[in-house]
């Protein structure tokens, strides 16, 4: 696990805006590699003109790449580093606003969904 990479100044920029470019976590093979699994998930989807995104929800346990992006070491320690908390998974998933869809996505807070 590669702490190293959250400098002190990334760290006080995530606590005063709670969102923070943390470069390079995994490399630009892996994240090629990634992409093209998660286009194609996505792109194997049926498309519904009545909803406004598609997603996936634990893609882990479908295909063995993304878990080693789910599970990726340098990924769970950046996060437990910014959290400043020891973390474990509650599901993985791929999240996809459709371009062509004209369907606005209703106001909500993700945080009242998740049981806690």
């Amino acid at each position: 696990m590669n702490t190293t990479l959250v400098t002190d100044e990334m760290l006080q920029t995530y606590r005063r805006d709670g969102v923070v470019k943390v470069p390079q976590i995994i490399t630009p093979d892996e994240a090629s590699r990634f992409r093209k699994i998660a286009m194609d998930l996505l792109e194997a989807m049926p498309r519904n003109p009545d909803r406004p995104f598609n997603q996936k929800v634990n893609v882990w346990r479908d295909d063995p790449v993304l878990k080693t992006l789910t599970q990726h070491p340098n990924v769970a320690a950046v996060a437990e580093k910014l959290a400043e908390t020891r973390l474990r998974i509650w599901h993985d998933h791929i999240l996809a606003k459709m371009p062509a869809l004209d369907v606005p996505t209703a106001f909500h807070q993700d945080l009242r969904k998740v049981a806690l």
